[in-house]
C-alpha cells in the first residue's frame, strides 16, 4: 500500500510545475492528507485514494486553479537568478584555477646540475642549455 501511495504522490509531484518551496509544501500537505485519510478510514487499496482525492492530473489542475501564479513566477525567477549566479561563480573559479595551473606549469625553469671539474664549479641550467 505504501508503495502505491508513494507512486501516487510522485505522479502528483511530476505534474506540478512551480518553485521548489511551493511544491514541497503542497506535496507535503497532500501526503499528510492521504496518510490521515488512510488511517481514519482503514483504506486497503489505492482505488479508494483515487476516488476520494482524484487522479494526479485532477489534483494538479486544482493546484493551478487555486495558486497565486504571480507569486510562483516571482519565486521561480529569483531561484533562477541565484542558480545562474552560483554557476557563474563556479565557472570563474574554475577558469582562475586553470589559468593558475597552466601558469605554474609553464614557468618551470628546469633544473640545475652542479659539477666540480678542475677546481671550478660548473652550473648547467637545463632549460637554457648553457654553462655559467
Amino acid at each position: 500500500m505504501k508503495k502505491e501511495i508513494n507512486k501516487y504522490i510522485r505522479e502528483i509531484n511530476s505534474n506540478i510545475i512551480c518553485d521548489y518551496k511551493t511544491r514541497k509544501k503542497y506535496i507535503g500537505d497532500i501526503k499528510a492528507s492521504v496518510y490521515d485519510y488512510i488511517e481514519e478510514n482503514n483504506v486497503t487499496g489505492a482505488d479508494e485514494i483515487y476516488k476520494h482525492f482524484g487522479t494526479p492530473q485532477e489534483i494538479s489542475k486544482a493546484f493551478f486553479e487555486n495558486a497565486d501564479i504571480k507569486k510562483i513566477k516571482k519565486r521561480m525567477n529569483f531561484t533562477r537568478i541565484i542558480l545562474i549566479g552560483v554557476i557563474t561563480v563556479i565557472l570563474v573559479w574554475a577558469v582562475a584555477v586553470t589559468i593558475d595551473l597552466i601558469d605554474s606549469l609553464g614557468s618551470n625553469e628546469g633544473y640545475k646540475i652542479e659539477s666540480i671539474s678542475d677546481g671550478y664549479v660548473d652550473i648547467i641550467n637545463d632549460s637554457q642549455g648553457e654553462i655559467k
